[in-house]
């Protein structure tokens, strides 16, 4: 449309996102609006109604465990941060407290596997952790540990993220829970189908 000297107008457009477990997909169609604010709260919003629909249980508080290889450290403070803005209680190993205590946020220190108990994972089976976010380094040790925690956290049905692009969305649609707007389908192929008619 530029080139025929016409104005891109910011535009309603549908977004959809795809939950994969086992050999199922089941996908969840939401609006958003091409705004700054907008755009942000429909993306997040579509992001719990997918994880819900996977059967994934968003926390609303409690305490979240974050180890993270060094890589991912100064990302995950900010996710420290958020986590904490949204009124949780935050573990970490001892290198990835290091990172988020120096961004000024309250953390509490809890022993790898490997360093002997009590640790993480014996937390998680207490029932004292809500959320997790982990990320690997390529060594063996990490990838023991992070085995445990995941199965550990798998069995127990506590929230679990791998990467901190997963955990920075899940924070951001946190924020959102308690607003959940539902969608007619029909409503929204009517809206898609009018916009690509005027586009």
């Amino acid at each position: 449309r530029v080139e025929f000297g016409r104005t891109l107008q910011p535009q309603e457009i549908t977004l959809a996102i795809d939950v994969h477990f086992g050999s199922s997909v089941l996908a969840r169609i939401v609006h958003a609006y091409l705004t700054q604010a907008g755009a942000l709260k429909r993306a997040s919003e579509a992001f719990v109604k997918s994880q819900l629909a996977a059967g994934v249980k968003l926390p609303t508080g409690g305490r979240a465990f974050i180890s993270v290889r060094d890589g991912d450290k100064a990302a995950a403070a900010q996710v420290a941060h958020d986590l904490a803005a949204l009124g949780f209680t935050i573990l970490a190993t001892r290198g990835t407290a290091g990172a988020i205590t120096a961004q000024g946020v309250a953390v509490s220190t809890v022993n790898k596997v490997a360093e002997g108990r009590p640790h993480i994972v014996d937390m998680i089976k207490n029932g004292e952790v809500s959320f997790i976010v982990n990320t690997v380094e390529d060594t063996r040790t990490a990838i023991s540990d992070s085995r445990s925690i995941r199965t550990t956290a798998l069995a127990q049905r506590v929230t679990y993220f791998t990467t901190i692009a997963g955990a920075k969305t899940a924070c951001a649609g946190m924020k959102h829970m308690a607003h959940l707007e539902p969608y007619r389908l029909q409503d929204l192929h009517a809206q898609l189908t009018a916009t690509i008619k005027v586009a």
